[in-house]
C-alpha cells in the first residue's frame, strides 16, 4: 500500500541527484500554488539483498546504507522548508522497485513528479525503464521534468480528437488557471502518405488544413467555456506531431500529453510520439491517464 490517503497529494521521487532535486523543486512549487500538500519519497532495495543496513562495528553511528537513505529525504526535506516555509510536507522511506513504488503511489496522489535521470533508487528515469513504466501505468498524471524550468511561458497541449487528448485538455485547462499562465493548444496535419506537396493541391491543401482547424475549434470549446480566465491559443501545424511538440516547448512551461492518442498523435506514451517529446521537449511534460481517479 502507499501509506498515502490524501488524493490530493503531489509526489515527487528523490534520490539525491540534481535531476532529482529539479523535480523536488517544481513539486513543491506546484503543490504551493496548487495548495496541495507534497509527499517526497525515496526507495530502497538493499533489504532484499540481506545486507548489513547499519553501521558497521566501530563506524559512525550515522553511516550504514539506511542512514544514508535517511539522509536523502532529510536533505530534501531541509531544501524544501528553506524555500517554502510553512508547506504541507511528509517524507517517506520505501522499500520496493521505484517503479512500482511510484505506479502505486499514483493512486492516491494528485500527480507524481519524476526527474529526467536519476541515481540509485531511482536509476534510468526517462532514458531507462522506470520514467516510462510510471508514465505508462500511473493512475493519475506523471510530470517528467526536464529541460529549462519556467515560471513564466504557455502551457502546451497535444490535441488530436481522441478520449485521451480530452483528458489532457481538461487538465491542461485546470493547470493554466492554477499557474495563470496562458494555454497554446495544438494539433497537426500531413498530407495522406504518398501524396506529397505539389502547388497544384493547394485547395486541397487548405481543405485538409481548415479540417484540422475545425476540429481542434470543437475540441477546445467545452473547456474554453468552463475556464473563461485562461487566455488560448489555437495552433493548427503541419508536419510531425513529434516535431510540432518539441518546437513548441521552447520556452514553454510545461507540454501535457494524453496517454493514448489517435490520428495525428497517435501512439502517444507507448509511441513513437511521446518518446520523442519525453526524451527531447525543452520544457518538462507531463502525461495524464485517459481516466482519472475520483
Amino acid at each position: 500500500m502507499s501509506g498515502f490517503e490524501d488524493r490530493s497529494a503531489v509526489v515527487v521521487g528523490v534520490d539525491g541527484s540534481e535531476e532529482a532535486r529539479r523535480a523536488l523543486r517544481w513539486a513543491a512549487a506546484t503543490a504551493i500554488k496548487t495548495n496541495r500538500p507534497l509527499h517526497i519519497v525515496h526507495t530502497w532495495l538493499w533489504p532484499a539483498f540481506r545486507v548489513p543496513l547499519g553501521p558497521v562495528p566501530g563506524a559512525a553511528p550515522s553511516s550504514g546504507l539506511r542512514a544514508a537513505a535517511e539522509r536523502v529525504l532529510q536533505t530534501a526535506r531541509r531544501e524544501v522548508e528553506g524555500s517554502w516555509p510553512g508547506i504541507d510536507l511528509t517524507t517517506v522511506l520505501v522499500y520496493g522497485e521505484p517503479a512500482v513504488v511510484l505506479v502505486d503511489m499514483s493512486r492516491d496522489a494528485e500527480i507524481v513528479v519524476v526527474g529526467s535521470r536519476g541515481l540509485g533508487g531511482f536509476s534510468g528515469l526517462l532514458l531507462g525503464s522506470v520514467g516510462l513504466h510510471v508514465s505508462s501505468r500511473a493512475h493519475c498524471p506523471v510530470v517528467v521534468v526536464r529541460g529549462e524550468e519556467r515560471e513564466t511561458g504557455a502551457v502546451i497541449v497535444g490535441v488530436d480528437g481522441s478520449e485521451g487528448s480530452v483528458t489532457a485538455l481538461e487538465r491542461a485547462f485546470e493547470t493554466s488557471a492554477a499557474l495563470g499562465a496562458r494555454l497554446v493548444a495544438l494539433t497537426t496535419w500531413d498530407f495522406p502518405v504518398g501524396l506529397a506537396p505539389d502547388p497544384s493541391k493547394g485547395t486541397y491543401q487548405r481543405s485538409l488544413e481548415d479540417r484540422a482547424r475545425m476540429a481542434l475549434a470543437q475540441a477546445v470549446a467545452p473547456w474554453r467555456d468552463k475556464h473563461p480566465g485562461v487566455q488560448v491559443e489555437e495552433v493548427v501545424v503541419q508536419g510531425a506531431p513529434a516535431s510540432a511538440l518539441v518546437d513548441a516547448s521552447r520556452g514553454a512551461r510545461l507540454v501535457v500529453l494524453g496517454s493514448h492518442g489517435a490520428g495525428g498523435l497517435r501512439g502517444l506514451v507507448l509511441g513513437s510520439v511521446s518518446h520523442a517529446v519525453l526524451h527531447h521537449a525543452h520544457c518538462p511534460v507531463m502525461i495524464v491517464p485517459r481516466e482519472r481517479h475520483s
